[in-house]
């Protein structure tokens, strides 16, 4: 018997230990927002950008091997933060219970986007895909932001939307001190839309924009 109590007991220990170790997925050293039951509802409603958070518990196995794989998109997407953000809430925290469960998170990880402007009564959209490898969620961000409407996309938002031969061509026939490049592309690709949301973080965005 006494075998047994010892052996419940290291379990125990060594769980309890588990748990203090993998709390910290994500630090403030990570290129992202750690956000908590205090800060989610002030950061992402009625922000002026838009937002992705992934609701996760430090205990749960697929939130602990996915964590590289969100701290290298956060890196990847960091000069985009000003028209969409990044960021983390642990559900596993004893403080952020209620906000986990006013926000519907049932199941780790949860991903959620919240659009720029959104209302207070907003508890985010859920990402249903499979597939959470960065190339897939750059894309998805880069739909969250085209699927604002010109009056309410992030204020740091670039325009997304292609131009039309009508409205490029005075643009190629101004004198000016600045280049313009052009992606011509298959009306599915995003490698325009991915580059105008990195460059317009150091660049003036094109007239008309």
């Amino acid at each position: 018997m006494f075998r047994l109590w010892f052996q419940a007991a290291a379990v125990l220990w060594f769980a309890r230990g588990s748990v203090g170790v993998s709390a910290r997925l994500y630090t403030e050293e990570d290129p992202l927002v750690i956000l908590s039951g205090g800060s989610l509802k002030p950061t992402v409603i009625n922000s002026s950008s838009a937002w992705l958070v992934q609701f996760y518990s430090s205990w749960c196995g697929h939130c602990i091997q996915y964590s590289s794989t969100w701290k290298a998109l956060a890196q990847d997407v960091k000069e985009w933060q000003e028209a969409i953000g990044v960021a983390v809430l642990d559900c596993a925290q004893e403080e952020n219970f209620d906000v986990c469960k006013d926000f519907s998170i049932k199941f780790y990880p949860t991903f959620k986007y919240f659009r720029a402007h959104s209302l207070s009564t907003d508890r985010g959209t859920i990402h249903r895909g499979a597939d959470r490898e960065i190339q897939s969620v750059r894309r998805l961000m880069i739909n969250v932001l085209q699927n604002h409407t010109r009056l309410d996309r992030p204020q740091r938002c670039p325009r997304l939307e292609p131009y039309s031969s009508s409205e490029l061509l005075p643009l190629l026939g101004q004198r000016s001190d600045h280049y313009t490049a052009i992606i011509v592309e298959e009306p599915d690709s995003y490698v325009g839309r991915e580059r105008r949301a990195m460059m317009h973080a150091v660049c003036q965005p094109l007239q008309g924009s």
